[in-house]
């Protein structure tokens, strides 16, 4: 049962505004996929759907079947319409770009990059040292890959870092190495996901004020947190690590400004592990927002800023941003975000043994239509 206490009765209110668009989530392909997927759905209308399941998503059939698996998960929304991606591995060709494209069609968004041991089920990813363009050439099979993407007009959709750096510096060393800049520079769409630095915001930044099609996804973990709140907190814990305050206020600084900010834009990086995974001697990576998303990202935007103001920003870092990046229109669903007084304790454990993130914290916001505070809990 959530515990519910009362909060000061003038903070209250209720918004309208459009469902959201997660540019970057994690589902999973098992049974477990029942409970997750509807915590996405419940408040996003567009999802881009990672593709690090194990074995990877590497052609077109399997995005297929992958993203038929998701739509049987959906819940009531359904107008749900998940955007999957394509896993680039170190042997993956410009053929095999082009056969998932065709193959695909429309639900085709991205192909995605991931430096090889980076972060969760990213062994077969690429090279770290194909990624430092300015360092030495790539094989040749791996810059017609690339071409190949821009061809087909995909999103390349880039995990940001080096896994052979100190923690702290990872996503600095990877963003210094040039690779986005000079995927960029031949036309191609580029995403800096979940950003987890200072320079990582200000170069997506520079790189788009300059003309190219560049653009970062923030999470509701790195507007939040920093590393103290990962030490000692395997829920807490996810790649790319939050690293310092500095860069923390950074990130969040371009969130809550978003409708100033048309490069930034949501991707919650939600992952869900089961208790036994996180409570691990070797914790996996990833923090399952999607069941506070909209609710915490509320406290986030309205609370304690100017209404009008804040509101604005708010429906341009989780719907407007994204939807233009990708040229994907929204449903029109509107969702509603009611604050009334009560705030409501996030539950400890969810169905199937996942832990949300933000476990036992109190929240002010719910979304309208749901069965008290989550689907599938009453008060």
């Amino acid at each position: 049962m959530n515990q519910t206490t009362k909060t000061d009765p003038a903070i209250t209110a209720a918004v309208r505004l459009p469902a959201f668009f997660d540019a970057h989530v994690h589902f999973r392909q098992s049974i477990a996929s029942g409970v997750i997927v509807p915590q996405t759905s419940r408040c996003c209308d567009r999802a881009v759907v990672m593709p690090n399941l194990e074995p990877p998503v590497t052609d077109g059939q399997t995005v297929l079947a992958y993203r038929g698996h998701v739509m049987r998960c959906v819940g009531d929304e359904k107008d749900f319409n998940p955007l999957m991606t394509l896993y680039m591995t170190a042997s993956t060709t410009a053929a095999e770009i082009a056969l998932a494209a065709q193959t695909c069609g429309k639900s085709l968004a991205g192909v995605k990059i991931y430096p090889a041991a980076a972060t969760t089920n990213s062994d077969h990813g690429v090279p770290v040292d194909w990624l430092y363009p300015r360092r030495l050439s790539p094989p040749a099979h791996f810059a017609e890959a690339l071409r190949e993407v821009r061809k087909q007009n995909l999103v390349l959709n880039v995990h940001g870092e080096d896994p052979t750096r100190f923690l702290l510096d990872r996503e600095y060393s990877f963003v210094a190495g040039g690779f986005v800049e000079e995927y960029a520079k031949e036309g191609g769409r580029v995403v800096l996901e979940h950003v987890s630095s200072r320079k990582g915001v200000l170069e997506t930044e520079r790189l788009y004020r300059a003309g190219l099609k560049v653009a970062c996804t923030v999470t509701l973990h790195h507007m939040t947190h920093t590393l103290d709140d990962v030490v000692g907190k395997a829920h807490h814990f996810c790649r790319p690590c939050p690293l310092q305050p500095f860069d923390r206020d950074e990130i969040r600084r371009a969130a809550l400004n978003a409708a100033d900010r048309p490069w930034c834009f949501l991707g919650s990086d939600s992952a869900p592990h089961t208790v036994q995974k996180k409570e691990a001697g070797c914790a996996c990576a990833g923090c399952y927002t999607a069941p506070v998303l909209a609710e915490a990202l509320a406290e986030e935007f309205l609370f304690g800023r100017k209404h009008e103001d804040a509101l604005r920003h708010m429906i341009a870092f989780t719907s407007l941003n994204a939807g233009a990046f990708y040229d994907v229109p929204a449903s029109g669903r509107m969702i509603e975000l009611v604050a009334d007084g009560t705030a409501r304790e996030v539950p400890h454990v969810l169905p199937g043994n996942f832990v949300p993130w933000g476990a036992g914290r109190k929240l002010r916001f719910r979304l309208k239509g749901e069965p008290g505070w989550l689907k599938g809990e009453r008060e």
